[in-house]
């Protein structure tokens, strides 16, 4: 299995190292880490690869609700609360405040339980072309929105890339390994992520995302996941972004939820 990670991990570096300036020479030049970046910033499987300026802070937070029929109000998390802060021109720490899980009980009664803060760090690696290179990692990442709810990530470590298209689209690939642990079962698992999304701004103040996410286990025992993500952001202030987000997953496993709201804003 090991050998397989290690595998994996190099077929990827080797990608995003020869691949992303391929493709970023043929789209237009402009400048990575845009106002486009920013109303992507994150969505349940994707990191923005952009970093925080020097010396200054951003906050964001999201409100997740299950919006299946089964479940009640399985994995509503709140407040999902992040601080990202420029600590170089090139790195920022990041800290998530811890959230509380809503999920439903027995008869309808409800079970409230606290997650693990995580701290993390985000390293810019390099510009290439029109294309951002980072890597980031962390400690008690937060709970997915489309995760089991007896997951407990423990760490997770994310290869990113955005770049520009032509016709006012930005693109990202995110790559990474979850390392967790389940509540009911000893031991811990690593499972690699990928996700791929394209942002098109609408308007200077609009923005819309849709995104494709697949994890190899979404659980002890379960079989690979995919899910979809389609977000819009509106930029309320020159301060304040609003982001509205709706995913599915196209193979429920794992007693995963099949489908959520996200409502949340950005201030920076």
């Amino acid at each position: 299995m090991r050998s397989l990670l290690a595998t994996a991990a190099v077929a990827l570096t080797a990608f995003f190292v020869s691949g992303i300036p391929a493709i970023a020479r043929e789209a237009a030049h402009v400048t990575p880490c845009a106002a486009a970046t920013l109303a992507a910033s994150r969505t349940h499987a994707r990191l923005t690869p952009c970093t925080a300026p020097y010396h200054r802070a951003i906050v964001e937070t999201t409100y997740y609700q299950n919006a299946s029929r089964a479940g009640g109000t399985a994995l509503a998390a709140y407040p999902e609360v992040r601080v990202r802060y420029g600590i170089l021109r090139n790195a920022e720490l990041f800290y998530d405040a811890s959230s509380e899980i809503a999920k439903s009980g027995v008869a309808g009664a409800g079970i409230y339980t606290m997650t693990h803060p995580g701290i993390g760090v985000k390293l810019h690696l390099a510009d290439l072309g029109n294309a951002a290179l980072s890597l980031s990692a962390e400690s008690h990442p937060p709970l997915s929105a489309l995760a089991n709810t007896e997951l407990v990530p423990l760490s997770d470590v994310h290869l990113s890339a955005n770049w520009s298209g032509i016709h006012a689209m930005q693109y990202t690939l995110s790559a990474g390994m979850l390392n967790y642990a389940s509540t009911d079962e000893p031991g811990h698992r690593v499972s690699p992520l990928l996700a791929f999304s394209a942002t098109h701004a609408l308007s200077a103040r609009n923005f819309v995302t849709g995104e494709f996410a697949l994890q190899s286990a979404s659980f002890l025992g379960a079989s690979a996941q995919s899910s979809a993500t389609l977000a819009f952001a509106h930029v309320w202030t020159n301060r304040v972004l609003v982001n509205l987000e709706l995913g599915s997953t196209f193979n429920q496993s794992g007693d995963s939820k099949p489908h959520y709201l996200g409502f949340g804003f950005i201030v920076h």
